[in-house]
């Protein structure tokens, strides 16, 4: 039975892979009776499509069924389109067989073989160790971190890699979840294809920033993608990595009296409003300092401090503060609007502000001026 269906895959799927015509297996190898699926996908399809000419394959096989689906992409502004025949067949012998060359408009797919084994008890077992390795390797979904003995309040990326290659529906993904700390997504997704062990894969990456809060065991729960498999049985899939545990350190000890900011970049500005007037006694100045860091969220950053003196007193506004991710990196800022009371005439020295931190990628103290 031949039906058409349009619809929007899972967004693994707008990535579109680079050849005009392919053609995949869903098993290399399969028992006497049973069903497997062929899947001939076309991209770009403004340059021309067609119906497969599907007659080859009456030589070997029975054809059960076929589908097509049609999958459109939006991406950098131009649409793009790309459709998928998926043939279901069952073998008509037992043996090495070879998929021909199927042609569809003007293009033409490579042949494929694939390994057709009997039906008995002794095939089944054998044929059941075979492939649950492959069905385990459809969909797979590996996590990391690049750091497993953080100081506290310290960054440590956590990146998620799904792979698939499968046509999937009703996806749902559940995030990583982790206790005592902080957990911030590093931005969007990123996908791509690869290729695992001949196997074609569509993969999506995300990777996170998380910031343990206390120090000691730091268990990060892996996330969980679970989806319908479109295939000849549709069957319900679950997949999730092992749980990471973190040996997350105590700040260090000559840090007691002093500010613990562990971060990749500390960097403090200032600008001062009206400074080539003339100031006089019972006047205004205002100063507005920013502080940015890399690799350390807002409202991790530490409160400045504003000495008074005798010649002024010092009125600080509550901070602005932001965060943001720029090429995969978490960039925070802090700015404090300070307004100072001039008490006495003469010249006045306003202080630097000395912010010390500890640079977590060369493992020494630094100081922000």
């Amino acid at each position: 039975m031949n039906k058409l269906i349009i619809s929007g895959f899972f967004c693994l799927f707008s990535v579109l892979a680079q050849a005009e015509v392919q053609l995949q297996l869903d098993s290399s190898q399969v028992s006497l009776e049973e069903p497997f699926r062929l899947m001939l996908t076309q991209d770009n399809l403004q340059t021309g499509s067609g119906i497969p000419d599907l007659t080859p394959l009456r030589k070997d096989f029975f054809i059960l069924g076929t589908e097509r689906s049609v999958n459109y992409a939006i991406i950098n502004g131009q649409t793009q389109s790309s459709s998928t025949w998926t043939i279901t067949l069952k073998a008509q012998k037992v043996g090495t067989l070879t998929i021909p060359p199927i042609k569809i408009g003007n293009e033409q797919t490579a042949p494929l073989t694939i390994s057709v084994a009997n039906t008995d008890t002794d095939a089944n077992a054998n044929d059941a160790a075979v492939k649950q390795p492959t069905k385990q390797q459809d969909i797979m979904l590996t996590t990391e971190v690049n750091e497993k003995n953080p100081y506290v309040n310290q960054q440590i990326t956590y990146k998620v890699t799904l792979y698939n290659s499968k046509q999937l529906l009703d996806a749902n993904y559940q995030g990583p979840k982790v206790d005592n700390a902080l957990l911030v997504p590093l931005g969007s997704e990123k996908r791509y294809q690869t290729q695992k062990n001949n196997v074609q894969y569509l993969v999506e990456e995300q990777s996170y920033a998380i910031f343990p809060q206390k120090s000691g065991p730091l268990k990060i729960t892996s996330p969980v993608f679970n989806a319908l498999v479109y295939n000849f049985e549709p069957q319900r899939v679950k997949v999730e990595d092992k749980t990471i545990t973190l040996n997350v350190q105590p700040i260090p000890k000559q840090y007691a009296d002093k500010k613990w900011l562990p971060a990749k970049q500390v960097k403090l500005t200032e600008k001062y409003e009206n400074i080539s007037q003339t100031l006089s006694e019972g006047s205004t100045l205002v100063r507005t300092v920013t502080l940015e860091g890399v690799g350390i969220p807002a409202q991790l950053l530490p409160m400045l401090n504003f000495a008074e003196t005798d010649a002024f007193n010092v009125y600080p506004e509550k901070g602005q503060e932001k965060n943001q991710i720029i090429q995969g990196e978490l960039i925070s800022t802090t700015k404090i609007k300070v307004t100072y009371l001039l008490n006495k005439s003469g010249k006045i020295t306003i202080p630097e502000l000395r912010l010390p931190w500890f640079n977590t990628e060369t493992g020494k103290e630094e100081i922000a001026l």
